[in-house]
Parts: C-alpha cells; sequence; structure tokens
C-alpha cells in the first residue's frame, strides 16, 4: 500500500476542524468527493484549491506541496 502523506493530512487538518468532506468541498466551492478522492490518495487539487487549502486550515502552501510532491 503507498502511503499517502498529503490526503492522511488534509484528512487530520479537517477533522481537527470538525469538517465533514461536504463542508471542506462547500468552503473551497468544490465538489466534496473530490475531498474524497485526496484523502484516498487518487487525485490531487489543483494549486488554486491547494491555495484555498492553505487559508481555510493556516498552513503553509509549502508544506502541501511538499506532502504532494515529496511523495510521489
Amino acid at each position: 500500500m503507498v502511503k499517502n502523506s498529503f490526503g492522511d493530512y488534509i484528512f487530520q487538518l479537517r477533522k481537527n476542524e470538525h469538517l465533514t468532506q461536504e463542508k471542506l468541498g462547500e468552503l473551497l466551492e468544490i465538489n466534496g468527493k473530490s475531498v474524497s478522492k485526496w484523502e484516498r490518495g487518487i487525485t490531487n487539487p489543483s494549486i488554486n484549491t491547494l491555495v484555498n487549502i492553505s487559508k481555510i486550515f493556516n498552513v503553509r502552501l509549502e508544506v502541501l506541496l511538499s506532502l504532494i510532491y515529496l511523495n510521489n
């Protein structure tokens, strides 16, 4: 099984804020199913969405990018 650091990280951030996948999707103006795909390691968000994720969770964009690109 491939480790999904980005998906695991998003899952933890989301749970810490008591957000559902649907609610996070609403905040990002995307479908909640997209959040599910990130958490399962199927897809990754666009750079624009990553910027919005960094703002919502107050994390550095570089951290999110490193979790995606250093683990592929």
